[in-house]
C-alpha cells in the first residue's frame, strides 16, 4: 500500500509519525521521466550534489548520454548545471523510499456528510504517471483508490478576541502543518 498526497504531491512513508518524501511534487511538476528520476535519485543520494564524472560512473552511463538526460533536467528546472558541478534544484531531497507506506495502524472508512475536503492539486493520472517513472519498469499499479484522510480543526478563542487554529491528523492524532483549507 502506498499513501500519495494529492493535495502536495509527496508519497507519506509512515504513517505512525506522517513521515512524507521530498522531491516528488518537484518531479510531477516537471513532468519527470524515467531518466530525470535516475538523475535526481542519483544527485539526491550524494548531499544534492555531483561532479559530472562522478555523476556519470554512478548511472552507468556515457558522458554523452548523461548530457542528453542533464539537458532534460535543466529544462525541466530540476537541476543546475555549473563548471562541471551539477546540484539539485530543491533542498533537502528525499526520494530514496520504497514504494510502500508502513502503516502504522489499520486505515478504517466512516463515511461522514459534514467536512470541507481539501482541493487536490494532483490527479490519480498524474501520481500513477509519476510514480511508473520514479520506482521503475518492475513497478506496478495493482488498482487505485482515493482516500481522505481526517484533520480535526481546533479554533480556541484567545483573550484579545483572535481566533488561534490547529490542525491535527485524525489517524494517529498528531499535529499537522500542512493543510490549507
Amino acid at each position: 500500500v502506498i499513501l500519495w498526497g494529492l493535495e502536495d504531491g509527496e508519497m507519506v512513508v509512515d504513517t505512525a509519525t506522517w513521515k512524507k518524501s521530498h522531491g516528488f511534487e518537484d518531479c510531477l511538476n516537471a513532468g519527470a521521466d524515467r531518466n530525470d528520476y535516475k538523475v535526481v535519485t542519483a544527485l539526491a543520494q550524494n548531499s544534492g550534489s555531483m561532479r559530472l564524472d562522478q555523476l556519470a560512473s554512478a548511472l552507468y552511463v556515457q558522458e554523452e548520454v548523461l548530457d542528453g538526460w542533464l539537458e532534460s533536467c535543466r529544462k525541466k528546472k530540476l537541476v543546475v548545471a555549473s563548471g562541471g558541478e551539477v546540484r539539485l534544484h530543491f533542498e533537502r531531497p528525499y526520494l530514496e523510499v520504497a514504494p510502500e507506506t508502513q502503516l502504522g495502524c489499520p486505515l478504517v472508512t466512516k463515511s461522514s456528510k459534514s467536512g470541507t475536503r481539501v482541493p487536490r492539486r494532483y490527479s490519480i493520472n498524474q501520481i500513477e504517471k509519476g510514480t511508473q517513472a520514479a520506482f521503475g519498469n518492475d513497478y506496478t499499479i495493482r488498482r487505485s483508490t482515493e482516500v481522505f484522510l481526517p484533520v480535526y480543526r481546533i479554533e480556541v478563542q484567545n483573550p484579545d478576541g483572535s481566533i488561534f487554529t490547529t490542525h491535527w491528523n485524525a489517524l494517529n492524532g498528531q499535529r499537522t502543518h500542512s493543510i490549507t483549507f
